[in-house]
């Protein structure tokens, strides 16, 4: 699951009379769109959830061990972990070769997706010996509450998997790095619980990855992105008290092979009125015309290459400690220096 602002009517409207118009991000996720983004995960053409358990399970080992073994039990916070399948396998394996029980913190917005991550957790078997211990809230809450909980007596390891970083721009990279940097850093933890951050991340185009193969997974043959991203209409409809039409939208998801994105558009089929309720109640209000062809902006899905994620955690004071990588996708450990 992603990260999702406080739900503003007054922000929603906003955004949407800038002149470039957006919706953010966050919108994709009500329960619908939950639904809809399982169904794309499933397609043959979305790569990226097989691409990272490949190279999860390729490397499992060296991934699990760390490049500064701590000899303190140890906390696994994963941020945004919705209900945890996907990383399952690397706690199991976390949580074999450690010398004491572990703390398995799964942090995410959704209540739903934490309930369902403690029940695959207690499941596996691994709740018989080990602690899930879900953390609802947006990432910086997440990563302060397990510094605070966990952090005096037992090595960190923070995980953000599933290349949600990029939907992030630089700065909040940069931002959410600095974030952990806080958790891991001070000479009290540092030398005596040495931490880390896993970080999973689409790598872009290249001669062994056709731009073309970016492309089909944003944009898979049975409709379910289109359906996910037209959804997000509806949602800000019960928001904001728009009145959006989606069959009147189509879905445009285009990739950039100079920035190494996908970025997706909502765009109008045929000119649009979007009205709103008049301020203080009773009847309905413009607040924008859309011609035909307009768009609005609704995510990026940013493809990096490890100079890139090397430079964004200096940025934040940390280290690329070490990497592995595929012809797709990128697994970085990043450690404070």
């Amino acid at each position: 699951a992603k990260q999702e602002p406080t739900l503003s009517s007054a922000l929603v409207r906003q955004s949407l009379s800038e002149p470039l118009p957006r919706i953010h991000q966050s919108y994709l996720y009500d329960a619908r769109g939950i639904e809809l983004y399982e169904k794309i995960l499933e397609q043959s053409e979305y790569y990226l959830p097989a691409a990272e358990d490949w190279l999860l399970l390729t490397r499992l080992d060296d991934i699990a061990q760390g490049a500064r073994a701590s000899r303190r039990s140890e906390a696994i916070i994963e941020l945004g972990a919705g209900d945890g399948q996907r990383t399952l396998h690397l706690i199991e394996r976390i949580a074999e070769i450690s010398s004491d029980p572990i703390v398995y913190a799964p942090a995410d917005i959704s209540s739903d997706a934490l309930q369902s991550n403690e029940a695959h957790f207690n499941a596996s078997g691994l709740g018989r010996h080990h602690r899930c211990v879900p953390i609802q809230g947006v990432h910086e809450e997440a990563i302060a509450a397990a510094g605070a909980a966990f952090g005096a007596d037992r090595s960190l390891t923070f995980l953000f998997m599933g290349s949600s970083l990029g939907n992030l721009d630089d700065d909040e990279i940069v931002a959410l790095f600095h974030c952990v940097h806080g958790q891991l850093s001070g000479a009290h933890r540092v030398a005596s619980h040495p931490g880390r951050f896993l970080v999973g991340v689409d790598l872009p185009h290249s001669d062994r990855k056709p731009a073309a193969r970016v492309w089909r997974a944003y944009n898979d043959e049975a409709g379910w992105t289109a359906a996910f991203t037209l959804n997000a209409l509806s949602h800000v409809n019960t928001v904001a008290g728009t009145d959006f039409q989606p069959s009147a939208w189509r879905h445009v998801a285009d990739y950039d092979e100079d920035k190494k994105a996908i970025v997706t558009h909502v765009e109008a089929i045929s000119p649009q009125l979007l009205t709103v309720p008049s301020d203080g109640g009773g009847g309905r209000r413009e607040l924008r015309r859309f011609a035909s062809g307009e768009r609005i902006f609704m995510e990026q899905s940013r493809k990096f290459g490890q100079p890139v994620i090397q430079s964004l955690a200096q940025a934040a004071g940390m280290h690329l400690a070490r990497s592995w990588s595929s012809d797709d996708y990128l697994i970085c450990e990043l450690t404070v220096r």
